[in-house]
């Protein structure tokens, strides 16, 4: 079980993974407990060292798992964690990545904000209500 109170409770943060091998690891997960609440939220994952964004999946943590007793209250917040593949660890070194989380209602705003930054009208948008002026 693994419990990380920044990452259930911050909207941008540092994930830094250290390899304390003399051998380099390929390939490798990262799993990280996050919070996704009543909106649904989306993450981008992006490596520091090379710029890349990286694919990631949001996977339910197991109803047993988040039942453990003695699990700390602030440790209760996460309802997922988030997995992505890192193709390369380097021995006995640090690798870096920048999470970002985000509501879905807000991307789908910033899209139309991108489409139509030209355009005067005013809008809001998101998976229930398309409202246009």
């Amino acid at each position: 079980m693994s419990a990380c109170f920044p990452s259930q409770t911050l909207d941008d943060f540092i994930v830094r993974v250290y390899n304390p091998l003399a051998r380099p690891l390929t390939p490798t997960y990262v799993r990280v407990p996050v919070f996704v609440g009543s909106h649904q939220s989306s993450f981008s994952v992006t490596d520091l060292a090379s710029g890349q964004e990286i694919t990631t999946q949001l996977v339910p943590i197991p109803e047993q798992i988040l039942g453990v007793p003695g699990r700390p209250v602030y440790y209760r917040n996460a309802t997922h964690e988030l997995v992505w593949r890192v193709e390369r660890l380097n021995p006995i070194a640090f690798s870096n990545f920048r999470v970002i989380k985000s509501d879905e209602s807000n991307n789908e705003l910033r899209r139309h904000q991108k489409k139509n930054k030209n355009k005067s009208d005013f809008w809001v948008v998101n998976k229930k209500v398309n409202l246009y002026s």
